[in-house]
């Protein structure tokens, strides 16, 4: 048999592919995995105390030397492609919640020029970025902010919610953003190995593992 798109022009082909590709996304995005434990205690709090900063994460890296500021950011949005959990969000299905992980995301990196502005200033600065809520029905769940105190001193600010992630999970990332960014200034490929497991899957395990216990346990009872 001959190939079905031999008969189809490049122009179509194009066409074609484009349409696969996002129904490809269309199908990955409505994916939806159980919460871990610990992520669904969150959330029920979440559900009691909308619109608090309490669960946020918070990280002040000082960066100094020349920056590269496209570098830093394409480190940012790759982190973001590498681990599934920084483009979750959280929806409800009859009542009952579920995260979500998007096929890609948009991580914004706002720059903020706060050359000769006192310490007080930068610091009030700070924490209203990080008194910001989050929305858990809205990825990404992680928010930057680049701070300029001058040519040579930067400030990134780093908010992320708990329910994504905590302090050792935030540090790690950022152990290999800076990788990350070492190897984009050099031109260097990505040092990082594909994750064989992401958080989801270990959500899902965790919950199959319940599962496994509780019906082991109905059958000991009915013995």
């Amino acid at each position: 048999m001959s190939q079905p798109t031999a008969h189809l022009t490049p122009e179509q082909k194009r066409q074609l592919l484009s349409q696969l590709l996002q129904k490809q996304a269309q199908q990955q995005s409505s994916q939806r995995w159980p919460l871990s434990f610990a992520q669904q205690r969150l959330w029920f709090i979440e559900q009691l105390q909308t619109g608090t900063s309490v669960y946020v994460v918070p990280a002040v890296l000082e960066l100094t030397g020349s920056l590269q500021v496209e570098a830093l950011h394409h480190s940012l949005q790759a982190i973001a492609q590498r681990h599934a959990i920084l483009r979750t969000q959280f929806i409800q299905v009859d009542g009952q919640p579920y995260q979500q992980v998007l096929p890609d995301i948009d991580l914004p990196l706002p720059i903020l020029d706060l050359n000769q502005q006192s310490a007080a200033a930068v610091q009030t600065q700070i924490q209203q970025f990080l008194a910001a809520p989050c929305n858990l029905s809205e990825a990404p769940l992680l928010r930057c902010q680049l701070l300029r105190l001058d040519r040579q001193n930067h400030l990134l600010v780093v908010a992320i919610h708990h329910i994504i992630a905590d302090y050792w999970s935030l540090r790690l990332l950022m152990t290999e953003m800076a990788a990350l960014y070492t190897a984009k200034v050099h031109q260097h490929p990505a040092p990082l190995p594909e994750l064989p497991i992401q958080y989801a899957d270990y959500a899902t395990w965790q919950r199959q593992q319940l599962n496994a216990q509780d019906q082991a346990e109905d059958g000991r009872a009915h013995v």
